[in-house]
């Protein structure tokens, strides 16, 4: 049987809430005026709850200072509690969890539950967007498109009864995490380079919704020339 871990101490308002952070090592970078925090966790509690948790004891005990919902007063585990811890937090970590595998490797029955499918994450993702996301890491294509299996199964919630196996829908493919960048590259120090090196990319283009796009090979490298 899986063991809990126990719940982080509870911080009153304004105070952080490990006491590991009263001294901050010297080699975490220094916090701009208007930031409090150095990480945003983002995580579904349900299948990560608990490595969320010990991921910010981890964080804590290296010297940054980690909002965590279970580390914060039950009055700010709201949504306006989140947008603001978002907003003070030099970066969002979105913790991902909950896809079912098979010794070690996805269950192509398994669907999928985790931060991607929870609103008050999208609102967390939406709000540090909002306050320029930053990039911090790469990752890669592991497999080619498959077709989603939910989409034939009627007790799934990704069922679509147009979908057939000879005509799929909906399409997956797998992501393996590369490295982090050596520092985090903001979306607005990308928009100064929108009339030259990344003319034409996508994710700068006025309007843009997309969360995901296709990315130029020549744009790729520039933005990893800004590291």
């Amino acid at each position: 049987v899986p063991r809990r871990l126990p719940s982080p101490p509870v911080s009153p308002p304004g105070e952080i809430g490990n006491q590991s952070l009263t001294v901050i090592s010297s080699k975490c970078p220094p916090l701009p005026p208007d930031k409090r925090f150095h990480f945003f966790i983002c995580h579904h509690q349900g299948s990560g709850g608990d490595q969320a948790h010990l991921l910010t004891m981890l964080l804590e005990n290296k010297g940054y200072r980690v909002w965590h919902d279970n580390s914060q007063q039950l009055s700010h585990r709201n949504l306006q509690g989140m947008k603001q811890g978002v907003n003070e937090s030099e970066c969002l970590l979105i913790f991902l969890s909950g896809r079912k595998e098979n010794d070690g490797q996805p269950d192509p029955a398994g669907e999928y539950e985790g931060p991607f499918t929870r609103w008050f994450c999208h609102e967390e993702m939406a709000t540090a967007r909002a306050a320029e996301v930053r990039i911090v890491g790469v990752m890669e294509i592991a497999s080619t498109p498959y077709p989603d299996p939910g989409q034939f199964d009627p007790d799934s919630k990704y069922f679509d009864p147009k979908a057939t196996p000879e005509q799929p829908r909906w399409q997956l493919v797998d992501v393996r995490y590369i490295r982090h960048l050596k520092r985090n590259i903001a979306l607005s120090e990308l928009r100064e380079h929108a009339e030259g090196p990344l003319a034409g990319m996508k994710l700068l283009a006025k309007g843009n919704r997309l969360s995901i796009m296709p990315v130029a090979e020549e744009h790729w490298e520039f933005i990893l020339s800004l590291e």
